[in-house]
């Protein structure tokens, strides 16, 4: 297999970028719009990757981020565009409907006759959310009550089911938004503004410009600033969530929230501080069982924000769900995706007029395939176009942002996989108001679209939003990343990872040149990764072992970066290891070189990622952590015994 850290002297060709020729030649393979115009095109099918070395996303003192093509050659087998998948044949048979402070849900007669020919009867149930200890995993239906042609509901959140004689013919969830006692105090927009965080899973740049290009170009039309070297800062959803939401690491957050044993309403959270300072709060995330606050976790004992749509979701998949890739789809006659996008549009609306906070994350159509959000290429296209012709656009900071790119699979071995991994796509939208009223800040934030910058840094700019709003507000630094500063600051030029809080495994500001991974150093350097995480695998057990001890099976491949010199004037290199272990697992490390007499000294940088999908290989054990790096000792043992017949026999 070709190694995927290749020397950059292997780069030969140019960037294809839309609309712009190839200067050698090419596939007939391209990515169009509906009009015919070519919005990206494959590179020729050579075996490297191909960039030109003299584009970059970043390129300041002391961070330089390729600027790779979206199809290049080495992520091209991995792309296959996926049409949109429908949930459902005909209109909904129920909706909610508006009239001044009274909601009502209404029947749909003009389409009854197509869900059945004999008489159909509808009926509602009120869902609550659960009480005590697993208050954030239940909740409950009253008695169904029988309505005709249309019904006012108190309730926020109804599943309504609609049969005939013979069966159930329709059923689905109504998630309602309407103000309350709570919200009717609260603080008017005036000349201050709300902001919305509205998120994809799993999403890279790379992958956003493969995947959706509609979207892409729709953002860069629209004066939306990209955040071209926005760089995670750990290794899945929640800790860069919680980097974002608190400006703490994940370390900070489990020595101060303790979130597996702990419920997460005494934790920092920063819509707690919007929430006290008069804004209407809300939180929202589909695939209740992927939930970034609830997976292998405790939750929430009371509900975080003013609308919290946990419950929806739960109620939602208690409907007939069609899974795709394993996550939840179709929830009902809806898909999962969809109804974010509906509750995000419905709390615009509203509150229109007042402050507003909002996180809404989307897992279901991104988290667990690569090419599927494909499908939703024209339907974020339409909800931004909505967006940005509604009054939400005039007074919203609007964040359309990701965690981080695709973590598992094949594509990871590549060098676009390793790069795209660690920039997930962050636009942010300013209304003109602001750019106005404040035209230093909007252009510090123009400027740093080409620095490095990091979840961090969106927590400091959350707080300066809320500063704006009330002089009174205290604006606290990352405990994190004390060096962090709001997005409308400018960041330093010669910002470093390390001034970033980005471990150097996860920085994307150095390059790596190919080296052989039979090379004596790497594989010294693996032998010494695979202790590490021999070691961290032991140091969860007091007891009796659950988890298999790995052997190195072979390294898939290598790279290695230029020599620097660190604070004590010695030289270094570091070496990105990506390494298959027996039993099953792959995964990647990065390890420092440096020299003492001749001897060469290793020391582990940040994490060592899992890169391969290890399933249920790891249930045994529930730590979070753990079970990245966990095979259950079962599976290893009914392998050995194979090996041990067929060599016995």
């Amino acid at each position: 297999m070709e190694p995927h850290f290749l020397s950059r002297y292997k780069y030969l060709l140019i960037c294809v970028i839309p609309n712009i020729m190839i200067l050698f030649g090419y596939y007939d393979n391209y990515i169009k719009d509906e009009n015919g115009i070519i919005l990206f095109k494959k590179v020729d099918g050579a075996e490297s990757a191909y960039t030109d070395l003299t584009k970059y996303l970043v390129d300041t003192k002391n961070c330089r981020i390729p600027d790779i093509d979206p199809l290049n050659s080495d992520v091209w087998p991995y792309y296959k565009k996926q049409d949109y998948v429908h949930c459902r044949n005909l209109d909904l048979l129920t909706y909610v409907d508006r009239v001044d402070d009274y909601i009502f849900l209404k029947i749909n007669y003009s389409v009854i006759d197509a869900y059945s020919a004999y008489p159909v009867s509808c009926c509602y149930s009120n869902v609550t959310r659960g009480k005590g200890s697993d208050a954030d995993d239940t909740i409950s239906f009253s008695e169904c009550e029988f309505f005709e042609d249309s019904t006012e509901v108190t309730s926020d959140l109804i599943k309504v089911t609609c049969g005939t004689e013979y069966g159930e013919v329709y059923s689905n969830v109504h998630g309602i938004v309407r103000e309350n006692e709570e919200t009717k105090i609260k603080r008017e927009a005036d000349k201050d503004y709300s902001v919305l965080l509205i998120g994809i899973d799993t999403m890279s740049q790379l992958n956003l410009m493969r995947t959706m290009p509609k979207t892409y170009r729709f953002l860069e039309k629209n004066n939306w600033v990209n955040l071209r070297g926005y760089n995670k800062i750990d290794d899945n959803t929640f800790p860069n969530l919680m980097a974002i939401l608190s400006g703490m690491n994940l370390s900070q957050v489990h020595t101060i929230c303790n979130p597996e044993k702990n419920f997460l309403d005494s934790c920092d959270i920063i819509w707690n501080r919007f929430r006290q300072f008069d804004y209407v709060t809300s939180y929202a995330e589909d695939e209740s069982q992927l939930n970034t606050f609830s997976y292998l976790m405790k939750g929430f004992n009371n509900t975080p924000t003013d609308f919290y749509f946990r419950p929806y979701f739960l109620a939602a998949e208690t409907l007939t769900v069609v899974t795709q890739y394993l996550a939840s789809y179709c929830t009902g006659p809806e898909t999962s995706g969809e109804r974010i996008l509906g509750l995000i549009k419905d709390f615009c609306e509203v509150f229109v007029d007042k402050l507003k906070f909002g996180l809404f994350w989307m897992n279901t159509f991104s988290h667990n395939n690569i090419n599927t959000a494909s499908g939703m290429d024209d339907v974020f296209e339409d909800f931004l176009e909505d967006v940005m012709t509604s009054r939400a656009s005039d007074n919203t900071i609007i964040v359309f942002f990701s965690d981080h790119g695709f973590r598992f699979g094949k594509i990871r071995y590549t060098y676009s996989g390793w790069l795209e991994e660690r920039l997930p796509f962050i636009y942010i939208w300013v209304p003109k108001s602001f750019r106005n009223r404040y035209p230093e800040s909007y252009n510090n934030l123009k400027l740093n679209s080409e620095r490095l910058t990091t979840p961090y840094d969106l927590y400091m700019t959350l707080q300066d939003i809320l500063y704006r709003s009330d002089n009174s507000y205290k604006i606290q630094p990352s405990l994190a990343c004390p060096k962090c500063k709001s997005l409308f600051q400018r960041i330093d030029e010669d910002r470093s990872c390390d001034d970033a809080a980005i471990s150097q495994h996860l920085c994307t500001c150095m390059g790596h040149f190919y080296i052989d991974p039979n090379s004596r150093i790497v594989k010294k350097a693996t032998y010494f990764a695979l202790d590490k995480l021999r070691s961290t695998v032991n140091s969860f057990f007091d007891g009796p072992r659950m988890c298999a001890t790995y052997d190195l099976k072979h390294i898939i491949s290598s790279g290695i970066t230029e020599t620097f010199y660190n604070k004590k004037h010695e030289s270094v290199n570091y070496l990105l290891i990506v390494f298959e272990t027996f039993p099953k697992a792959v995964f990647e490390a990065t390890v420092s070189i440096s020299y003492q007499n001749f001897i060469p000294l290793f020391t582990l940088q940040g994490i060592i990622s899992r890169v391969d999908r290890y399933g249920n290989t790891s249930a045994c054990v529930t730590d979070p952590i753990l079970r990245k790096y966990c095979h259950c000792d079962g599976f290893y043992t009914k392998i050995k015994k194979t090996v041990d017949i067929l060599f016995n026999n």
